[in-house]
C-alpha cells in the first residue's frame, strides 16, 4: 500500500524510449531537480558509480518550470565531477512521455536530503517509480522508510551522504536479480 495517488497501469504499461538508447546501466531521476530532492547529491554519488562502471548513464528528467533554469548548474558541476559525458539532462518533457523515460532506466533514484522538507509525506514520484517496477535506491527521510524495507523492495541510503548513496547503486548493478 503507497499513500499517494498515482495512475499505476499508466507506467506499468510504458515502453522504454526511444529516443534515448541506452549505453550501459541507466540511473533516472525526474522531477524539478532541487536541493529538497538531492540533486546535487545524487550527480556527486554517480561519480563515485561511474569511476567504478564507466559506462554507466545518469538520466535527469525535468527542470524548473519557472523563469529561473536548473540545468544550467547542474552541467557546470557534472562537468566539475569529470561526468558530464555520462549524464543525460532531458530538460523539461510532457508528462506523457515520462514513463517511457523512465522506463528507459535501470534503477531510479532519489536522493532526499534530511530536513523539514524531506520529513513530511510520501513523495509522488516515488510512486510512479514503484509502478514502473524498477529497483529504486532513495534516501531514509520522511515516510519512506514505513513503507520500504531495505534490500526487500528499494535499497535505502543514509541522506546527506553521495557516498552511501552511490554504494547502494552500485549493489544493484552488481546483484541485477536482486
Amino acid at each position: 500500500i503507497l499513500p499517494n495517488l498515482v495512475d499505476l497501469s499508466y507506467f506499468e504499461a510504458a515502453e522504454a524510449d526511444a529516443d534515448y538508447p541506452t549505453h550501459g546501466v541507466r540511473i533516472g531521476y525526474c522531477g524539478t531537480p532541487t536541493r529538497k530532492d538531492g540533486a546535487e547529491d545524487l550527480l556527486r554519488a554517480f561519480q563515485v558509480v561511474h569511476s567504478k562502471q564507466p559506462t554507466a548513464e545518469l538520466m535527469i528528467i525535468g527542470d524548473s518550470v519557472g523563469e529561473t533554469q536548473l540545468l544550467p548548474n547542474l552541467k557546470k558541476l557534472a562537468m566539475e565531477l569529470g561526468v558530464e559525458s555520462n549524464v543525460i539532462f532531458t530538460g523539461l518533457v510532457p508528462f506523457s512521455r515520462m514513463p517511457g523515460l523512465l522506463h528507459s532506466c535501470d534503477i531510479l533514484a532519489l536522493a532526499r536530503p534530511s530536513g523539514i522538507f524531506a520529513e513530511a509525506g510520501f513523495p509522488t514520484k516515488l510512486g510512479e517509480y514503484m509502478a514502473c517496477n524498477k529497483p529504486v535506491v532513495l534516501t531514509r527521510v520522511g515516510d519512506m522508510t514505513r513503507y520500504l524495507t531495505h534490500q526487500e523492495n528499494a535499497m535505502l541510503a543514509e541522506p546527506d551522504n553521495p557516498a552511501d548513496f552511490a554504494e547502494q547503486i552500485l549493489w544493484l548493478i552488481d546483484h541485477p536479480a536482486a
